[in-house]
């Protein structure tokens, strides 16, 4: 069990702090929280399944294959499998990604 998502990942400034919980929840697909700093990025990368993103705290841009979108707290979004999308946090952001 975990009692509040937000007490696990901890802001820094200029970095990007992340916890994998799949194992800990007994899970068969990845989940991992995240917790960026205001400004920070993820660069373009892809995967081979598909992704749920949801804001817990915060504002993040999230660019899916050329267009950009913008998810403030509690937002949520699934990824295509084989899309490219990068990640900038307007904000100190965290959030979680699960593979499904």
């Amino acid at each position: 069990m975990i009692a509040n998502l937000l007490d696990l990942v901890t802001y820094y400034e200029g970095q990007i702090a992340s916890r994998k919980l799949d194992k800990t929840l007994g899970l068969k697909n990845a989940l991992t929280l995240y917790a960026m700093a205001e400004g920070e990025t993820i660069s373009a990368e892809t995967s081979l399944s598909q992704k749920l993103i949801h804001v817990l705290q915060g504002n993040l841009d999230l660019e899916v294959d050329g267009q950009v979108l913008n998810l403030t707290e509690q937002g949520m979004l699934t990824i295509p499998a084989d899309a490219s999308y990068s990640l900038k946090a307007v904000t100190n952001t965290k959030y979680y990604i699960l593979d499904l």
